[in-house]
């Protein structure tokens, strides 16, 4: 069955990532017996960021998924016999800020993040039908920018999403990101750098302990009742999110 609320799987047994992640993250994950789906390089984005998931494709939730256009393809074929239902947004993802982030939505509990200008029009069609809260941040890269730790729970190294979520009553660890890497970029982001695979663990890319604010992260984690599992011994990498897709019932 497909997770059915963004981001907070209570037992993950896929996850979207993209498809350049590297193979011994890839292996740990399927060691802990979750199938990786790997998404597209679109090749119009920035090539840091072509393969990274969290810029092509929405969850909205349940079994419902709005795509980049020139993705819907590939994510159709690869899910076609899992019942999901695939919808094409309106926009055409470019390689210039903001035109890159139509589908950079990142869902909190009840709360959307996005920037109001750049979000494709069928997500957020989708999502509001599902009731969900819009929040407008200056940060267009919402969902890169925030790791989800439960639904009223974030780490951001993002001052004005920290500020809003903090007076919506979410729990925020505001953080320091300019040791995590992304190849091409000078720094890459906390929430392209992990995801949630169960209801109390929490996935990174790399070691947190490289992180000069690892150990504000176990505890702000530890707080929530949320375990964190490291997938490789090395530095903490961008890779445009690990995001989960269906559970185990």
């Amino acid at each position: 069955m497909f997770v059915e609320y963004p981001n907070l799987p209570e037992d993950a047994a896929s996850v979207l990532v993209d498809c350049r992640t590297p193979e011994r993250i890839v292996k740990k994950l399927e060691q802990m017996g979750i199938t990786c789906c790997k998404g597209v390089i679109l090749e119009e984005i920035h090539p840091a960021m072509a393969g990274h998931v969290d810029m092509q494709i929405v969850h909205v939730g349940g079994n419902t998924f709005v795509c980049e256009p020139r993705a819907l393809r590939h994510y159709e074929t690869m899910w076609q016999e899992k019942n999901a239902r695939l919808l094409a947004g309106n926009r055409l993802a470019r390689r210039n800020y903001p035109e890159d982030v139509a589908y950079n939505i990142v869902s909190v509990g009840a709360y959307a993040f996005h920037l109001d200008a750049a979000t494709d029009e069928v997500a957020r069609r989708e999502l509001s039908r599902r009731g969900v809260k819009w929040e407008t941040v200056r940060q267009g890269y919402s969902k890169c920018s925030v790791c989800v730790v439960s639904q009223n729970a974030l780490i951001t190294g993002d001052k004005g999403i920290a500020k809003k979520a903090a007076a919506l009553g979410i729990d925020v660890l505001c953080i320091e990101t300019e040791k995590i890497r992304l190849p091409g970029m000078n720094a890459g982001l906390i929430g392209g750098a992990g995801g949630k695979l169960k209801k109390d663990l929490l996935a990174f890319t790399g070691d947190i302990k490289r992180l000069g604010c690892g150990q504000a992260i176990e505890a702000f984690c530890h707080a929530h009742g949320v375990r964190i599992v490291c997938l490789d011994d090395g530095d903490v990498l961008d890779i445009g999110s690990i995001i989960p897709i269906t559970e185990r019932k």
